[in-house]
């Protein structure tokens, strides 16, 4: 989440998809931990499933978002 407003700081299309790219990696980052968190404190499947939808749909969201800076590029 820090950064999308590290690239929007930019000013620059550019340098702010470079940052939305880092934060489509951490969604991938996140979905991993959530394993480690199940197999070191218990975390339920089911809240882990969860965990992966929501960050699967923001990935989803974040994808979309580059795709339509990069149309609307000069």
């Amino acid at each position: 989440m820090n950064n999308i407003p590290e690239g929007f700081d930019s000013d620059n299309n550019v340098e702010f998809i470079r940052f939305l790219k880092y934060s489509q990696r951490s969604c991938s980052e996140l979905m991993s931990m959530s394993y480690i968190l199940n197999n070191i404190y218990g975390i339920k499947k089911e809240s882990r499933i969860l965990y992966k939808k929501v960050l699967l749909e923001e990935r989803k969201q974040i994808k979309g978002f580059i795709k339509y800076l990069k149309s609307i590029k000069k």
